[in-house]
């Protein structure tokens, strides 16, 4: 019981010798002799892990006796080892065949075989059948655990890991699968009690601290989950998964410039790391570090021209990075690789906007509108919408419970098309196309009843057609909404102004003042509300 196979661990019992009968020939037993010398061979070869070789010496040793039974049994190993499952089990069907002697051996291989070739029942059955003869040998339930888990009988998997542990506390493979299978099965605690016991006996395993943290990072237990990363790249600093699976903590919890030296190893250890580079170039994003951001997306762009999300991410970094010509060249390119995705004619939008060409602007608002309006009729309906790859992706298992995925897609595209919606409402009233303005305004509300800044635009498209009750109540929505939204304040404080309310008016300026200090736009309402102006 000494050599691992795969996944299972195998039984290999080597016969040098038989015993020859008073019947045997002088002659025979010369030939069964001769066998056993080159048989030696085979053994040799064999423990040196040179398959192919030991397979000459057992077919040279049947070739010269055919009596000499373990060679059969040992052949059979070796074509294991070879992949050559089928012509193994023949072998250990010989062996069995010549002498009952072995039987148990003769379960346990072909066993192994059967799993190997996926024929799973089979594979139970010589287990089962191995466990009538010998019920307390570890390895045969470790092995029927293996199958169990091919088959996803997770709870039958469980049982035998346990029998193992039963029989023998301190094997490890147990304890490990049992650990997997227990995280995989939302056990966490109990998965983390089997990580810990290992690292009691295997102090310095860095992929142990490494698989504890999955565990606590499954479970939520993301402060711990950390120190058992941070521990396992202590001890092995090219373990590449602690890095991901550490900086998706990281970023989950938006620690991004702790984040980015994590991100920055995997890309020195794979620079088309795709996961690495994409999360590091939206670290940099939110943390204002345009320019580091943009040659990461350059070298997504690199590995992947075709990847329309990468254009549009670097158009909107070079939009933020008041690089309006070259955005729109970025999302001409993203169009251009899918007509009909609506955040590229959005985001082009807001740069025609910047760049003040209107026309375009809304031109762009309404085909972005059109696409979302027909790709949540599609969802609404059950059709679906074509799905699109994400440009953020992390390692991180963090995910809530959820409503079914049709329903989540409508929830999403009825929030994009409230502030698509919104922002041509906010470009319309700017070109003091108010009516319009209005129109867009009450549909994004309509669409989101608590979407703040809809309502404090709304209001100021009714403050500017003297509708000024129905602004007041905006501006007082926007407010309960979000009482950190400084310009809400500012609104209010010129429709209470428009109604002669000036004290009240200069209160819900002080209050915008607060939120953003020493701001021009406000200062000067302030001082045009004192003037009564």
């Amino acid at each position: 019981m000494q050599f691992q196979f795969g996944n299972l661990f195998k039984i290999s019992f080597f016969f040098l010798c038989l015993f020859v009968g008073s019947f045997t020939s002088f002659a025979q037993k010369a030939q069964i002799k001769a066998a056993e010398v080159v048989f030696k061979k085979g053994l040799e070869a064999y423990a040196g892990g040179n398959y192919e070789e030991a397979l000459k010496h057992y077919n040279q040793a049947l070739k010269i006796s055919d009596q000499l039974t373990g060679a059969y049994n040992n052949r059979g190993n070796t074509l294991e080892k070879l992949g050559r499952y089928e012509e193994a089990l023949k072998d250990y069907e010989k062996a069995l065949a010549s002498t009952k002697k072995y039987q148990k051996t003769y379960y346990f291989n072909t066993g192994n075989c059967y799993y190997n070739l996926g024929q799973y029942n089979k594979a139970v059955k010589n287990y089962n059948e191995y466990i009538k003869l010998d019920p307390n040998n570890e390895l045969v339930y470790f092995n029927r655990a293996k199958i169990a888990e091919a088959a996803k009988k997770f709870d039958k998997a469980l049982e035998d890991y346990d029998k193992v542990l039963s029989i023998n506390k301190n094997f490890r493979p147990a304890l490990l699968g049992r650990a997997t299978l227990r995280r995989n099965a939302m056990l966490f605690t109990e998965s983390v009690e089997d990580f810990t016991t290992l690292l009691k006996t295997n102090p310095t395993d860095a992929n142990l601290f490494y698989q504890r943290g999955l565990t606590r990072q499954d479970m939520g237990d993301f402060g711990n989950a950390l120190i058992d990363y941070s521990e396992a790249i202590k001890l092995n600093t090219n373990l590449l998964e602690a890095y991901a699976s550490r900086a998706a903590i990281r970023l989950m919890q938006e620690k991004f410039e702790s984040a980015i030296p994590d991100l920055t190893k995997l890309i020195n250890a794979d620079a088309k790391n795709i996961f690495a580079l994409a999360n590091r170039a939206n670290a940099f994003k939110k943390i204002k570090k345009f320019e580091l951001a943009l040659k990461d997306y350059d070298a997504l762009i690199l590995l992947n021209p075709n990847q329309m999300e990468y254009w549009i991410e670097r158009g909107g970094l070079k939009r933020l990075a008041a690089m309006p010509d070259a955005a729109l060249l970025d999302f001409n390119q993203a169009i251009k690789l899918n007509a009909n995705h609506h955040p590229a004619y959005y985001n082009r939008a807001l740069t025609y906007k910047s760049l003040k060409k209107f026309a375009e602007a809304l031109k762009d608002y309404d085909k972005a509108i059109a696409l979302v309006e027909t790709a949540l009729t599609a969802e609404n309906k059950g059709v679906g919408t074509p799905k699109t790859s994400k440009t953020i992706e992390t390692t991180a298992k963090l995910t809530p419970k959820q409503a079914p995925k049709s329903s989540a897609i409508a929830q999403e595209l009825t929030l994009r098309l409230a502030d698509y919606y919104n922002n041509r409402g906010y470009l319309k009233n700017q070109l003091t196309k108010s009516a319009e303005a209005l129109k867009d305004f009450d549909k994004a509300i309509a669409l989101d009843s608590t979407f703040a800044f809809a309502y404090n635009n709304r209001a100021a498209a009714k403050l500017a057609t003297n509708k000024l009750p129905e602004a007041l109540k905006d501006c007082q929505n926007s407010i309960r909404l979000d009482a950190q939204n400084a310009f809400a304040y500012q609104n209010l404080a010129l429709v209470l102004a428009k109604m002669g309310k000036k004290a009240e008016a200069l209160t819900e300026m002080e209050k915008a003042l607060r939120l953003i200090p020493n701001n021009e736009e406000f200062l000067a309402t302030k001082t045009k509300i004192e003037q009564g102006k």
